[in-house]
């Protein structure tokens, strides 16, 4: 309960100007991976094509997604 909060807190004393992204992004995809590696297992029980499709799909939508960022 209290790690938020002294997390919070520690920005005021530390300066991350040029790693924020770089900090940012490796915790982003190291949820991705996180979720990733449970969900997918779990999709291939049902072995039905719309679950490879979804998949794929939503591949798709974040290779798109972050082309348009860039």
């Amino acid at each position: 309960m209290l790690a938020p909060v002294l997390g919070a807190a520690a920005t005021l004393f530390v300066n991350l100007d040029g790693t924020l992204p770089l900090i940012l992004a490796f915790f982003a995809g190291s949820s991705l991976y996180i979720g990733a590696s449970d969900l997918l297992p779990g999709a291939r029980v049902h072995d039905s094509p719309t679950v490879g499709l979804a998949t794929a799909g939503g591949m798709l939508m974040i290779f798109v997604a972050t082309q348009l960022v860039r």
